[in-house]
């Protein structure tokens, strides 16, 4: 019998889009920074410019997923475009599940994954 980490940690994988790769760019950032990151902190240059709401979807997400939380800080914006909106920052909730998303995510084999089948 599976325990809900198993079960949760086999949800982790995702088909190849925009999301993921918002939600790949996210989990690395928060690897990156153990105390606390900043969504405007960072470039999503993964995204295309018509594919910007992959990064709040992304966030829902990962939070839903129980990889990252709020911290419960906030402050404005440091982009100009952004015209001083709120934002929150975000911390890793678990590593291991972090460094899971990335395996499935990043490392995909050629052939599938054994432990999904």
């Amino acid at each position: 019998m599976t325990t809900q980490e198993d079960a949760q940690a086999l949800q982790l994988c995702y088909k190849p889009n925009d999301l993921r790769a918002a939600m790949v760019h996210i989990i690395e950032a928060a690897l990156g920074s153990p105390d606390e990151f900043w969504p405007d902190d960072q470039t999503f240059q993964c995204v295309p410019a018509n594919s910007r709401n992959a990064i709040g979807n992304g966030f829902k997400t990962l939070f839903r997923a129980k990889l990252i939380e709020q911290t419960g800080a906030w402050r404005n914006s440091q982009i100009a475009e952004q015209k001083g909106r709120r934002v929150w920052g975000w911390r890793l909730k678990s590593v291991a599940l972090a460094n899971t998303f990335l395996r499935r995510n990043v490392e995909v084999p050629m052939r599938g994954q054994m432990e999904l089948l």
